[in-house]
This record gives structure tokens, C-alpha cells and sequence, in this order.
């Protein structure tokens, strides 16, 4: 019988001790964490009753939505809260949608899709719910045009750490909360509903590829073209060469003869997605580096540079991630943050363009703490040349990698907001801020 039994009376919802098999590691299987418990709400005020509750007790509670973290930000020896059943979506009028912070987005884009309307960026995990992503941030390939996931947030529901329910948006009385809620890897408060802005959907693209490896040029190309709606930017590590993806919609022109029809471009994208790192790991079992698939670990991370910096950090990050049978591919984009409102959180440098890249290691387990090193050093030259690390993936969680990451006084800040909205310290992972 589970110790926590008095919060189990509570709920609506279920509450599983010991903690289910799975619950322990999150999608990188870097790290392993026990639970005491997993509380399943079956709606908001569940969640509530779970904050309060280990606050009373001392306790700590963090969010899991499908745990798609690679660096245990979705672990705990304490309570965790899975999301699951928080998947209600509804319809805001013709330019908004309410969604729950467990929905998947692959979910949600098919739902959308029924009602002739789309989200303006999608990212290319389907598994990954809303929750888990506004408190990272979100890119997709349409990033480079309209911005991250969370650009597109109107308002927030959180759960604070006393438990109390908080609308929030970006310009009322709870905006500090809103700001530092997005982003902010669970530390402020429980993201429990979110309000999103909605397009009418044109899932068709018309796809062509761009040569060139003077990215920054090409990337001025990609906006000057006013058409374009989609672009991506792969790196092969056994061929040396970037390419990019572009896409338009379909109904804007017939299309060109280096134009190729996707009927529905991010579903493809959620297709290639879910067969990535298993087509790697399984090319290491066959090649010897792997006994099992189930022993792979990932170590994912993307940095986040200004563009004229991008160049040199990736001449000298390349060869410690030039190894096909772990990394076949770097993945990136092109971002221009304009004058859109940036969350203090958000990995997005302080730039007017941006380059990205994504290092997605499969990596057999005596690998691991050479990749981390590599990973680390990529870490330290990325804050040196003024950009920021996606903390959804691998990073040092110490206290002078966040204030290298963001700066003293937005540390401090975050700090403080903390300590308002949760002062017994209950919400999130335990990050040394």
C-alpha cells in the first residue's frame, strides 16, 4: 500500500504507488529516478489537491507529460504528476484554441485539422504534449516565418504552489508568472491549460531543396522569398554537406519542376520523426556497438546562435559530433525573432537572426560520458559566443551554467518569482537557480 493514501482519498483522478514501470526515465535514459508515487488527475483540480498535498508533507511535485525530456527534467524521487488525462482541446471563436497540457500535438494538429484550422508552428514530435513543450519553448519548420510555440500562447492556466488556480497572460496582473511560466522548465508553476492561436489550416506543401553551404546567405534567400512557409536545414555527417527544405503552400502557384506535393508536410515530419532514433540504434545493433536496442542512450541537445557567430562555433564543434553510426545527421533552422515579445527564459539569443543546431546522439552506453564532454564543451562555446542551449535536451544542471545561460539578474528574477509563486519550493525538478 502506497504511503500517500490521505491524497489518494482526494482525488478524482488515480493514485499508483509503487510507481508504475516506465515512470523512471524519460526518453534520453540518462538518468533513472523512483518515484513514491504517481498521481493521475483526472482533471485540474486533482492537480491542485496534488501541490497542496505535498506541500503540507514536504514533498516536491513535477509534471510529466510523455516524457520526452533527455535529461531527467520530467524525473523525481517525489510525486509525479502525469498529465494524461488532461486532454480536453476547445474551440476559442475562429482564432483560438484551449488545450489542456496534456494533449499530444499530433493530436491536437489532427483535431485542428477536422476543423479547417492548424497551429502556425508545429513541432516534429507528435508524442510530445503542450505542457512539456511551453515549459521549453517549441520550433518547428515554420519557425523561421512566425516564430516558437510559444509566441503563439494568448494565456495561461497554471497551478502555483500553494495550489491556487492563476489566469495569466502576457499584459495583466499576472504577467511576470505568464513570462517565466513559459520556458521555465516547471520551477514557477503547473501549466495546466493554455490558450493558443490558430490559422486557417493549408496542410498541402509544395517542397524544393536549396544547395549552398554558406548558410547565412542562404537564409536571406528563404526570407526573401514571400511564399515560402516551411524550411529546414540538415547537415550529413558522412557526406559533409547542408541542405535545406523549403516549402509553400500549395494553392499559391502550380507547381515548379523542382517542386514535389506533400499533402500533409508535419505529419510526414511526425512520421520520419518516430523512426529516427530507432532506425540509428538498430543500425548500431547490427554493427556491433549495441547489444540491444533498449541500451541506447540519447543525448540530444540544439544550440542556439547568433548568425554571424554560427559559423564558428560549428567549425569547431563539428568533429566531436562527426561519428555517422551515432549522429548520421545535424539538424537546424534559421530564426528572426523581430519585435515579437521574448520570454526572459527563452533559449533564443539576443539576436535579430539565429542559427541553430540540433545534435541528436544515439549513443551506446560506454559512450556516454565522452558525448556528455562533448556536449559540455559545445555548451561552454555556445554562451561564449553570446548564444543559449535548448534546455529540453542534455545541459550541466549547475548554477553557473543557468547564470551563463541567461544572465545574473534573469536568474536572480527567476529566482525571486519562484519564491513568490512557490514558496515551499514544491513545483518542478530541484534546479541549483
Amino acid at each position: 500500500m502506497t504511503p500517500h493514501q490521505p491524497l489518494a482519498r482526494l482525488l478524482a483522478g488515480k493514485l499508483v504507488g509503487p510507481a508504475p514501470e516506465g515512470c523512471q526515465r524519460d526518453f534520453g535514459r540518462l538518468h533513472c529516478r523512483q518515484p513514491q508515487a504517481v498521481v493521475f488527475p483526472a482533471g485540474v483540480a486533482d492537480v491542485q489537491e496534488t501541490v497542496r498535498y505535498a506541500l503540507a508533507g514536504g514533498l516536491a511535485v513535477v509534471a510529466r507529460g510523455n516524457g520526452c525530456s533527455s535529461n531527467g527534467q520530467s524525473l523525481t524521487d517525489s510525486l509525479q504528476l502525469d498529465t494524461a488525462a488532461l486532454d480536453r482541446i476547445e474551440l476559442l471563436g475562429a482564432a483560438t484554441v484551449r488545450v489542456e497540457s496534456g494533449v499530444r500535438w499530433g493530436t491536437l494538429h489532427r483535431w485542428l485539422h477536422e476543423h479547417g484550422l492548424a497551429l502556425p508552428v508545429v513541432t516534429s514530435n507528435e508524442h510530445a504534449t503542450v505542457g512539456g513543450t511551453l515549459s521549453v519553448g517549441g520550433f518547428g519548420p515554420t519557425s523561421p516565418f512566425v516564430g516558437s510555440v510559444v509566441d503563439q500562447v494568448t494565456a495561461l492556466d497554471v497551478v502555483t504552489g500553494d495550489g491556487a488556480l492563476v489566469h495569466a497572460t502576457a499584459d495583466g496582473p499576472h504577467r511576470e508568472l505568464f513570462r517565466y511560466a513559459l520556458c521555465g522548465l516547471g520551477q514557477v508553476a503547473v501549466i495546466v491549460r493554455a490558450d493558443l492561436r490558430v490559422v486557417p489550416a493549408e496542410p498541402a506543401v509544395l517542397v524544393r531543396q536549396l544547395g549552398g553551404d554558406d548558410l547565412a546567405t542562404v537564409a536571406e534567400q528563404v526570407w526573401g522569398d514571400e511564399r515560402l512557409r516551411i524550411c529546414r536545414t540538415v547537415f550529413s555527417t558522412a557526406a559533409g554537406r547542408w541542405k535545406t527544405e523549403v516549402g509553400r503552400a500549395a494553392g499559391d502557384a502550380a507547381a515548379g519542376s523542382d517542386e514535389t506535393l506533400v499533402a500533409d508536410y508535419h505529419q510526414r515530419l511526425f512520421e520520419a520523426e518516430a523512426g529516427f532514433s530507432v532506425g540509428i540504434a538498430r543500425a548500431q545493433v547490427a554493427g556491433g556497438l549495441l547489444a540491444d536496442v533498449a541500451e541506447a542512450r540519447r543525448l540530444w541537445s540544439d544550440f542556439f546562435l547568433p548568425m554571424e557567430k554560427a559559423d564558428a562555433f560549428f567549425a569547431a564543434v563539428r568533429d566531436r559530433f562527426a561519428d555517422p553510426a551515432v549522429i548520421p545527421v545535424v539538424n537546424g533552422t534559421f530564426l528572426r525573432p523581430g519585435g515579437r515579445p521574448r520570454p526572459p527564459l527563452s533559449p533564443l539569443p539576443d539576436a535579430d537572426r539565429v542559427r541553430t543546431f540540433g545534435f541528436y546522439c544515439i549513443v551506446p552506453p560506454d559512450r556516454v560520458d565522452a558525448y556528455r564532454e562533448h556536449f559540455d564543451a559545445a555548451g561552454a562555446l555556445c554562451h561564449d559566443l553570446g548564444g543559449r542551449v535548448y534546455l529540453h535536451g542534455y545541459h550541466r544542471v549547475e548554477r553557473d551554467f543557468y547564470r551563463a545561460q541567461f544572465g545574473g539578474p534573469t536568474v536572480d528574477r527567476w529566482r525571486e518569482v519562484k519564491r513568490r509563486h512557490d514558496p515551499g519550493t514544491v513545483l518542478g525538478p530541484r534546479l541549483p537557480i
